[in-house]
């Protein structure tokens, strides 16, 4: 790559928007108004020009297949691991990016991030569409999408990462940033109508429901029953239904959510079918001690039941908990030498978007130490 000349530097611009290999979440899209910047929107800023900078000094982070393995494999191209990647190439780590779908992860599907500022909403700060924020700047960098991950493997000299294919890739270090899963309800209609009128997130998509009725189905929990009050903010009803015979929340809670006057709580109910062609007209819902079936005219339903995550694959190589998530120390390594986790799929994690990029920094550096340690490989 030329280094030098305004004719060069402009060359190696071109070959950086040109590259669709990559993609950084930045927290917010840069100011054109000459305002200052936001503290978030600084940090992500900062971190691009450092990078544009040391790809006009002449580093190429494209990696060389030829070698007998990466340096770091990342599973997962979410917000947490493209941020690790980042970090890793900038510092001429070889980095090789598999994820099943595309870049982006959650942040990359979602139809509107809101922007954490403290101005007031306005058109220039109200927030960006998801898939815009993970395409906001590229950069060179080996991606293999469209691959599952299968099985890990750790040996003495590499760490080998099997993806649905049977190909084997083999690193000096691995990132585990798989993510996690909305549960599900499996019922008939479900998986017909996901993004037509059954939803996830009440911060995402609870903006998309104003003045509709609305159903938000939980597991009872505190998490679940304060995103179903959240909802109320847009919808014109939401009716919350539980399984179980109440709330497992604080009084306070529960009674803020009976005596909300857009709010009707019905307990041992449970979904039986999602109805509508093309969009989602109706719910049927069954009624535990009587048996007595009910069709109920919504718009969109919120399921609130919690996340799985994305580790079936690592399960017996490395430590998790009984609810599959990967137990990690304060390097966040696993229980493998060299086979470090981040993200929601880790114990530990936060599970926020704007605890990602943190993340994903903290631990390219616990892997950057790793990797000046002498290795065999």
């Amino acid at each position: 790559m030329a280094t030098t000349g305004s004719n060069n530097i402009a060359k190696t611009h071109s070959k950086i928007s040109d590259t669709k290999t990559l993609v950084v979440h930045p927290a917010e899209s840069p100011s054109t108004d000459g305002k200052p910047q936001s503290t978030g929107k600084q940090r992500f800023l900062n971190v691009a020009r450092g990078f544009m900078d040391i790809m006009v000094d002449g580093l190429s982070p494209r990696i060389k297949r030829e070698q007998k393995c990466y340096d770091l494999i990342v599973v997962g191209g979410g917000h947490v691991g493209l941020t690790a990647a980042l970090h890793a190439a900038s510092r001429n780590v070889d980095t090789l990016v598999i994820d099943r779908k595309g870049a982006g992860g959650r942040v990359g599907v979602i139809e509107r991030m809101d922007c954490s500022t403290k101005t007031p909403p306005s058109p220039e700060n109200r927030g960006m569409p998801g898939l815009k924020i993970v395409q906001k700047h590229h950069f060179n960098m080996e991606m293999l999408r469209g691959r599952a991950a299968t099985g890990i493997r750790a040996e003495r000299e590499c760490n080998i990462v099997i993806t649905e294919t049977g190909d084997e890739y083999q690193a000096r270090a691995l990132l585990l940033a798989p993510g996690t899963r909305d549960c599900r309800l499996n019922v008939p209609g479900e998986e017909d109508l996901l993004d037509a009128g059954i939803h996830f997130c009440a911060t995402c998509d609870g903006p998309l429901c104003e003045g509709q009725d609305v159903l938000a189905i939980t597991c009872g929990d505190r998490s679940a029953v304060e995103e179903a009050l959240s909802l109320t903010k847009f919808a014109n009803k939401v009716t919350l239904l539980e399984l179980g015979d109440r709330l497992r929340v604080s009084q306070q809670l529960q009674e803020k959510a009976a005596k909300h006057p857009k709010m009707e709580v019905r307990l041992n109910t449970m979904v039986w079918e999602f109805q509508g062609s093309g969009n989602l007209t109706s719910v049927v819902v069954k009624d535990m001690n009587t048996a007595k079936s009910e069709v109920l005219q919504v718009s969109a339903a919120f399921i609130f039941l919690g996340q799985d995550p994305n580790t079936e694959f690592v399960r017996g190589v490395v430590s998790v908990d009984r609810w599959g998530f990967i137990r990690t120390d304060q390097n966040m390594e696993t229980s493998k030498t060299g086979i470090f986790a981040a993200g929601s799929s880790g114990r530990s994690s936060r599970r926020q978007t704007v605890d990602s990029s943190d993340e994903g920094a903290a631990v390219a550096i616990k892997i950057r130490d790793y990797l000046s340690i002498p290795n065999a490989c």
